[in-house]
């Protein structure tokens, strides 16, 4: 049954009871259900060019050896972290690497 949550929890939207804020919030994928590779790197893609707005270059995510890595270029080393942080909210428990590279004015 959905259930008014408190204005600091959600502020005023409607929810679930027994879902988790912080996963329909920030983009969390259900860890029961598994995602194929190929879509996790495009769901990663999609999400860090979504917030950002083109601040990352020639943006790639690829899958090597178990682990999530992206790639590309920006100006900035907050820019690079914002994209760190986009991935890992759509990752559950893989690893991810940052090879996101700044390029320095």
């Amino acid at each position: 049954m959905a259930k008014r949550m408190s204005a600091g929890a959600v502020r005023g939207g409607w929810q679930m009871a027994d879902d988790d804020p912080r996963s329909f919030y920030e983009g969390k994928t259900d860890p029961a259900m598994p995602v194929h590779t190929a879509n996790l790197c495009e769901l990663i893609r999609d999400r860090i060019r979504q917030r950002l707005n083109q601040r990352v270059s020639n943006l790639e995510v690829e899958e090597e050896a178990g682990a999530i890595v992206l790639t590309g270029r920006c100006a900035t080393f907050h820019t690079k972290q914002l994209a760190q942080h986009a991935a890992l909210g759509v990752l559950n428990d893989e690893p991810l690497e940052n090879r996101i590279e700044v390029l320095m004015p």
